[in-house]
């Protein structure tokens, strides 16, 4: 009787250790061969100006609904501050370089035939592939052009409409399977450019001058504070995104059922922008207004939304989607697929990292290191200080050094790397 009794203890224990297992992940199936891709890549938007990923603002409510039941990954880092390097490395699925010691400059080779881009792979398995792009640093000169059937280079700073209407007329025409990567950069600061019946904002320091049939704003910061020109930034660019989230709604609404169940749609950005938070204007930073972007994936197969709350590395968005496509990669490439944590397993990198040439960061969970030069040395909790107004690194010194030390560990891999590359791809980076 008392065998009995262990005995159905035991089968109660392996079952409530299966059931609890089975709990904690997502049996849900991703795969999807015979699907297209589009990859929306809205350059310089802020995860926290986007309402499925913060509530601090209501400024993308087309966005919202349009991505409500899909793959929400709420704590996205992107590579870099800056376009040509995150771009690349998001699109090749490398690291971005953290030194920049050598011939092969921040490139690393990660331009070469080497490391075909999600373009240049797609095409070899069949998919026509098209490029939707504004700015040279995101297409030619970082030779981004390249694995595609038709490369289509917008004038900088287009009205979001006229872009929006080119991809769409590119939807109907293109054969399939198709890959298409949309970049507009439309909330690239400085200036910003609108049609002439947006609403404005109304406040003496703006400057409206038409130009044709577009309206281009900018600042007067005469007799501004630091504190109202940072305000008055953040206005400005809530103005531009409401304006890009309109048209990305009409965009939206404009898309058929037929292509919407074929069709792995990602929304994303390579980079966000500084509106002057840690006294950054705009970019090219490694604070987390430059770094921290909105990552969506709505999947013909996904009926309700999945939020995945891990911190998450934008390399791995790739080879994410070459596995719901079931394609097999055989150069090699650093990103790694994020299916496993959509299923609710373990994420299997335990840091992320990246930099701009001037600064570098290392994050782990919550703890994350900048380094500006080697001169100014930076630490910030993200779960108490999510802006990173409050550099911890006296209070909590040993926490640095280790993250440190991890961050010099991953230089001199790079290095030693770069060294192996040099004889085969000693002119394959940019001047």
């Amino acid at each position: 009787m008392r065998m009995e009794k262990e005995k159905a203890l035991v089968l109660l224990i392996v079952a409530s250790i299966f059931l609890i297992s089975s709990c904690s992940t997502n049996p849900i199936d991703l795969s999807c061969e015979d699907c297209n891709v589009l990859f929306l890549n809205v350059d310089l938007l802020r995860a926290d100006y986007v309402g499925l990923t913060s509530q601090e603002r209501n400024v993308t409510p087309n966005i919202d609904a349009f991505f409500k039941n899909a793959i929400i990954f709420e704590d996205v880092s992107a590579p870099a501050g800056a376009t040509l390097r995150s771009n690349t490395a998001i699109l090749t699925a490398m690291e971005v370089p953290l030194v920049e010691t050598s011939d092969l400059k921040f490139e690393f080779g990660m331009t070469s035939r080497m490391y075909p881009s999600i373009a240049e792979t797609l095409l070899e398995n069949e998919f026509f592939t098209i490029n939707i792009n504004e700015g040279p640093r995101s297409g030619k000169k970082a030779r981004l052009e390249r694995g595609f059937n038709s490369y289509i280079e917008l004038e900088w700073k287009t009205l979001i409409n006229t872009s929006l209407a080119k991809l769409q007329e590119v939807l109907g025409k293109v054969q399939e399977p198709k890959f298409i990567l949309y970049r507009p950069s439309i909330l690239h600061g400085g200036t910003y450019n609108y049609p002439l019946d947006l609403e404005r904002i109304t406040h003496p320091n703006l400057i409206y001058k038409e130009q044709g049939r577009n309206l281009e704003i900018s600042y007067d910061i005469k007799n501004l504070t630091y504190e109202e020109y940072q305000e008055l930034a953040h206005k400005v660019y809530a103005q531009q995104l409401r304006y890009v989230d309109q048209e990305l709604g009409k965009f939206f609404e404009k898309l058929s059922e037929n292509f919407l169940n074929k069709t792995i749609i990602v929304f994303y950005a390579n980079h966000g922008d500084g509106l002057y938070d840690n006294n950054i204007q705009q970019h090219a930073v490694v604070y987390q207004s430059n770094i921290h972007v909105p990552l969506f994936i709505k999947h013909p197969k996904i009926t309700k939304q999945l939020r995945i709350k891990k911190p998450i590395f934008l390399i791995d968005l790739v080879p994410t989607i070459y596995e719901m496509l079931g394609i097999n990669i055989y150069s090699p490439i650093q990103g790694i697929s994020l299916i496993p944590v959509i299923k609710g397993k373990e994420y299997q990198r335990k840091y992320l990292f990246g930099g701009n040439g001037h600064d570098e960061y290392i994050r782990k969970g919550e703890w994350k290191f900048i380094d500006f030069w080697g001169r100014n040395k930076q630490l910030y909790n993200l779960t108490e200080d999510p802006h990173e107004k409050i550099n911890v690194i006296r209070k909590f010194p040993e926490i640095a050094r280790k993250l440190e030390a991890v961050l010099r560990k991953k230089e001199i891999e790079q290095l030693e790397f770069e060294n192996q590359m040099k004889s085969y791809y000693n002119d394959s980076y940019i001047e």
